[in-house]
């Protein structure tokens, strides 16, 4: 019995809101409301949200620019070691230069030396080797004259 009303009660609802247009205007203007309140709420939250945001994200922000103007000191003083650092090593690849440009010109004296002397040395000894090939011919020559006989050794 209690279906059979309440499903009466129901079509006597949707044939009044069909039939009275003012109550369709009303109903239609409450959804709206309750839109309007919903997204609202919504804003609401998200600005709650921002806000929140914008007050830690500030402080994060003081926080990294105290960091960043705390390390300037050292930064700079270790920048200034580094220029200091660069200026001596250029003095040093300059100094390194001019050793290598001396031992360069000792080298190449040295080379003309060696290369005099190489040349002293190739005569003296085809000097010697000749005389010893002279001696040996001569040794030879007083052998067969004399029948094998080696001469004594004179000192």
């Amino acid at each position: 019995m209690m279906l059979a009303l309440t499903s009466v009660w129901a079509a006597h609802e949707s044939t009044s809101l069909a039939a009275n247009p003012i109550r369709r205007v009303v109903t239609l203007l409450q959804n709206m409301q309750k839109k309007v309140e919903e997204e609202g709420a919504k804003e609401n939250k998200l600005f709650e949200k921002f806000m929140c945001f914008c007050k830690n994200g500030l402080g994060d922000l003081k926080d990294t620019v105290d960091a960043a103007e705390a390390k300037v000191p050292n930064v700079t003083s270790a920048l200034a070691g580094a220029e200091a650092m660069q200026e001596q090593l250029e003095k040093d690849i300059g100094e390194l230069k001019g050793g290598a440009e001396d031992a360069k010109a000792t080298i190449a004296k040295a080379k003309g030396i060696r290369t005099k002397e190489a040349a002293s040395f190739a005569k003296d000894s085809s000097d010697k080797k000749n005389k010893h090939c002279s001696l040996e011919k001569g040794r030879c020559c007083h052998q067969r004259r004399h029948g094998g006989k080696i001469l004594a050794d004179v000192n």
